[in-house]
């Protein structure tokens, strides 16, 4: 991950209008109908200030996606704000973000931006093995604050599941979910 994101940290603004944007396998047209949408729940503000200042700083976002970028594909991270920052993700990070089916477009605002999130949605590869068990099937997944994987399926008559649990050294979250009336 880029470490130049850390000195971004700290930037704050009104009206949570800091947005940090990943996006990845995306084209223009995808980001800027993504961006028209958010251009369109913004009309619905009341506070005209508030509304004026994120209208203005996400149609600025979409001129420069109209004027700055001439790629098939977008694969970056934009730290939105009085000015725009993009950060070219890497193959490896585009692997990750595809490895753990993340949405293509993580739109994310607040009063300051979130690199946090972006550092662990990245980098943080601690996880938790999960077993969910719903009627008769299990699902084992491993997940962190960031980020999911189905790592396996199966209906509980084709597995013992004892066995199956009895494999993992570390602490295993379980849910048990049954239908009333069973």
């Amino acid at each position: 991950m880029n470490k130049d994101l850390d000195k971004y940290k700290n930037i704050v603004d009104r009206y949570d209008s800091l947005y940090t944007i990943i996006v990845y396998n995306t084209n223009i047209n995808e980001l800027v109908d993504f961006i028209y949408h958010k251009l369109e729940k913004i009309k619905i503000i009341k506070n005209i200030y508030k509304r004026k200042h994120i209208n203005d700083r996400l149609y600025f976002f979409k001129q420069y996606i109209d004027d700055t970028i001439k790629k098939d594909k977008i694969n970056s991270i934009f730290l939105l704000g009085k000015d725009i920052i993009e950060f070219e993700l890497t193959k490896s990070e585009i692997k990750v973000l595809s490895e753990y089916n993340i949405k293509p477009i993580i739109f994310k605002s607040g009063e300051y931006f979130d690199i946090d999130y972006v550092n662990n949605l990245l980098t943080d590869f601690t996880f938790y093995t999960v077993i969910h068990i719903m009627d008769k099937n299990m699902k084992h997944i491993v997940l962190n604050s960031t980020k999911k994987k189905i790592i396996n399926e199966d209906s509980i008559d084709n597995i013992n599941l004892d066995e199956y649990i009895s494999q993992f050294d570390e602490n295993i979250l379980h849910r048990l979910t049954f239908k009333m009336g069973q």
